[in-house]
């Protein structure tokens, strides 16, 4: 008997040996353990193991990397990284990653108030292409996908264009905190769309989102503060912006620091922040190197410098008006390239039908004379006209200098009788 027991005994502990043996070959599950690292709010830790699964080929961790580092949660916010890790997950058809992406190109790496940026567009398409996710979990209170819905009833992409429910999920998810929503909220109060229109509900709902640290409402915070006339504000969300590495942001605090408002004037600042938002693509400032150079606003003046600045101003996606101007007149007073007035006239004219009011006033003087095409009295009083409208908006310049290119366009009209 006592050898029967000796025997069971031994089979017994070799069946737990070999138990414990399969137990540690098996692989941890590094979702499993992020999400718990998560909800305790390890958000480092949340990341490594994330990282693990992702390796692994695991779809949702891969857009989980890229909502934490879209977010900076456990590590430093950076838009380009989440978009990298959302894109890994676009292309496993995870299709709450292509609302994330959506999401992210339209508010984070999109010009704000410019609806035809290539980013948005692009933002679009990605919502477009998950709507049915996204319309299940908004119904069943997803904050993000309220907002992601929002944005599509707005603007009747994917679904039959809706203000009022465009105005209903994006308030659904503004109180729930989400920054997307309070953003998209933001402007349905500001436009009156779907809502009574009201600047103070506005900005109140703009500012939750910039709290936030969105970039897109922290510039909107800047312009509506600059309309103001509160540039030290201005300042402040540009500032705020720019630190995130938003291309608005950086040229609008350029523009401070270039003219000195709200801060000491100072070109070394303006150009370092010009370059890093003109290595983001950014057009304006682009342009505003551009200017530099040819002004030769700290630093000696280059005009070959300042014609490939304008250059490439005009060839980013959407253009630029300012810089057609500014690049035509380069043509037109052979400032770092061959003298051309046919390529100036063709210049000067884009930049005039995009909206620029100095294009405006320089296609009606080449108009009056003749210069690079057809002479017309007709055409050039037009144009200077127009140039001299108060009415006619132009996105590209500051009062200051709307106002220069007002005066300088009547005195056109007077001195030569148009």
């Amino acid at each position: 008997m006592k050898h029967l027991v000796n025997v069971i005994f031994g089979v017994s502990f070799l069946f737990m040996l070999m138990l414990s043996g399969c137990a540690s070959s098996e692989k941890p599950d590094y979702f499993l353990m992020a999400e718990q690292e998560y909800q305790a709010q390890n958000f480092t830790k949340a990341i490594e193991y994330y990282q693990k699964s992702a390796a692994e080929g695991n779809a949702q961790s891969m857009n989980n990397l890229g909502f934490m580092y879209e977010k900076g949660l456990g590590c430093k916010r950076n838009y380009q990284t989440a978009r990298k890790w959302y894109d890994k997950a676009v292309n496993k058809g995870l299709d709450e990653a292509k609302m994330n992406l959506g999401l992210l190109l339209k508010t984070e790496l999109s010009e704000p108030v410019k609806a035809d940026r290539l980013n948005n567009d692009v933002g679009n398409e990605y919502l477009a292409s998950a709507i049915p996710w996204i319309k299940s979990h908004a119904e069943n209170g997803n904050a993000r996908a309220q907002a992601a819905l929002s944005s599509l009833y707005y603007n009747g992409i994917g679904v039959e264009k809706d203000i009022d429910k465009s105005f209903d999920f994006a308030s659904q998810s503004a109180m729930q905190d989400c920054a997307e929503g309070q953003y998209w909220l933001g402007w349905r109060y500001y436009d009156g769309d779907g809502c009574e229109k009201s600047l103070a509900e506005a900005k109140k709902w703009f500012e939750k989102a910039a709290l936030q640290e969105l970039p897109a409402a922290e510039s909107i915070m800047y312009l509506l503060y600059w309309d103001e006339g509160n540039f030290g504000q201005s300042f402040y969300w540009a500032e705020r912006a720019a630190n995130q590495g938003w291309a608005d942001a950086l040229t609008n605090l350029g523009n401070m620091y270039l003219d000195g408002i709200a801060v000491t004037r100072d070109y070394a600042k303006a150009r370092s922040l010009f370059e890093k938002a003109a290595n983001q693509g950014n057009a304006l400032a682009c342009n505003n190197l551009g200017y530099m150079w040819e002004m030769g606003l700290g630093c000696s003046k280059n005009y070959s410098n300042a014609f490939k600045m304008y250059e490439k101003a005009t060839a980013t996606p959407g253009g630029h008006g300012l810089a057609e101007d500014n690049l035509g007149m380069c043509y037109y007073n052979g400032h770092g390239v061959l003298q051309d007035d046919a390529k100036a006239r063709n210049h000067v004219e884009k930049a005039a039908f995009m909206g620029s009011t100095s294009g405006m006033l320089h296609l009606g003087q080449l108009y009056y004379y003749g210069i690079g095409g057809s002479q017309s009295y007709a055409e050039a009083k037009k144009w200077l006209e127009k140039a001299a409208d108060r009415n006619q908006v132009d996105p590209y310049v500051t009062t200051e200098s709307r106002e220069k290119t007002i005066q300088e366009a009547l005195q056109f009209i007077r001195e030569h009788n148009l």
